[in-house]
Formats: C-alpha cells, structure tokens, sequence
C-alpha cells in the first residue's frame, strides 16, 4: 500500500525557514477525500506547513479509504493486519516528504483510527494526535511490546467525539476513552448532541490544543 503524493494537498507554514514547528499531517474519513477536511484548517490557525492526504483504497469517484471495512474481525470495522498497513503507510509518507520533523497527525473517523495506529508503531515521529470521531484498535498480543513503549512517552492526544454518533458505537468510544488515558497524555472532549461530525466547539477546542504543543 503506497500513498499518492501527487494527491496530497500542501499549505506552506508561516515561516518557510522554520523546521521545528510540527508537520501538521491531515487524515479523512471513509469514503471521503483530500478535500473534505479543508474547511477546518483556516480555523485552526497552524503556523507550521499543513499537508492533507488521499487514503489510497478508491471506492468510487472522488471516495477513498485507508482500510476496507469489516465486521467479523475484532476490531471495530478493521482487520487488524488493514488497520497497521494503512498507517505503515503514513510512516512511509512521513519518511519520504517530512524531512525529519514530527508531525501532528490529525485524523476524523477511519482517518484518526489510523493516526492512532502509526502513534502505536511509532510514538517518536509525533508531536501529538488528534482523534475526531475515531476510535484505537487495541486487544493484540503483538501490540504490547509497543504499547508498554508508547505508555512511557506521554504523546498528547486529543480525543474528540458527540454523544449523538450514529457510526461509531458508544463502546467502542469508551474503550478507545479508557485506552487513552492510560497509554498518552490525554485532553478528551465530548460534545452534546454532535453527530458523526466535528463541530464549531470542537474546531475551538483543537485549536487550543494545536497551541499547546508549540
């Protein structure tokens, strides 16, 4: 699995010379593409460079995804070996176009399952995560060894979701809640009545969050 560069959407930084400020690092959701979390970045202020990529599974025109969906697997809507190949793929990208920085990878739904599945294979190449309607892949003896290593870095991780989410279950959301606050630094934020979406509150909240890992 290989993501397409020739996709990826770029909004320079403040400052071109700057290589400290974190990559900000943009995943979509299911069945959506590179445009469709545009509107939100404007709102987030980041000073540093932006990039936004296309998942590389095409379902249909203008519609991707990072893993297919299944439900007889143990994890929520992935099996585990889709849900690892997807963010090795992320790593590949970060290793061919970051040069040498670390990143923020921000993801929605299908997006933030995969930006917390690269966290898990590799916390160093992260400033911080945040997680919007998403959910973590957890429960595989061949996760331990990293997760013991990701428990002991404290990566900041934001973790959003609305209690009116009709895709991701409410377990899932508190499993993922529970597995968070044990193995990051964790800002959880829930949003009344918000379906599966991210919101003006939420936007702000982000925003804040952005800032403090400056």
């Amino acid at each position: 699995m290989r993501i397409d560069d020739a996709a990826t959407l770029r909004a320079p930084g403040e400052d071109p010379e700057d290589t400290r400020t974190p990559l900000l690092l943009v995943l979509h959701g299911y069945g959506a593409n590179e445009h469709d979390l545009l509107p939100l970045l404007p709102h987030l202020a980041h000073p540093g460079e932006t990039a936004v990529l296309r998942a590389p599974l095409a379902l249909g025109p203008n519609q991707w995804a990072w893993f297919p969906l299944t439900f007889a697997g143990p994890l929520l809507g992935a099996e585990r070996g889709d849900l690892e190949e997807a963010a090795q793929a992320v790593l590949a990208w970060l290793d061919e176009h970051a040069d040498g920085r670390t990143a923020v990878a921000l993801g929605f739904s299908q997006g933030a399952a995969v930006a917390l599945q690269a966290l898990r294979a590799d916390p160093d190449r992260f400033a911080g995560v945040v997680a919007l309607s998403g959910f973590i892949g957890v429960g595989h003896p061949d996760d331990a060894a990293a997760d013991e290593r990701l428990a002991g870095e404290g990566v900041p991780v934001f973790f959003g979701h609305g209690t009116a989410d009709p895709v991701i279950p409410a377990a899932a959301t508190a499993a993922t809640s529970a597995w968070l606050a044990t193995h990051a630094s964790l800002t959880e934020r829930t949003y009344a009545g918000l379906p599966h979406a991210v919101g003006g509150e939420e936007i702000a909240d982000v925003r804040a969050f952005l800032r403090t890992l400056l």
